[in-house]
């Protein structure tokens, strides 16, 4: 992932939670960034995918679900 990609996800992320976005701030501050951007990389894109399924499981269920008729 290029650094730009990263800082957009970086945003993305802390959009949506403070804490993941305060997360990466202490990372890089402490000089963590680069030790771990690789880990992070591989847990972040893990982490989006099963979000994504579990997101689309989620609609599928809701849209697929016939109204009870009494």
């Amino acid at each position: 992932m290029g650094a730009c990609k990263y800082a957009q996800l970086e945003r993305y992320l802390a959009k949506f939670n403070p804490k993941t976005g305060m997360f990466f701030w202490i990372m890089k501050e402490r000089g963590y960034w680069l030790k771990f951007k690789g880990i992070l990389d591989k847990t972040i894109i893990t982490e989006f995918i099963c979000g994504v399924i579990a997101f689309l499981l989620i609609l599928i269920n809701t849209n697929n679900q016939e109204p009870n008729s009494l």
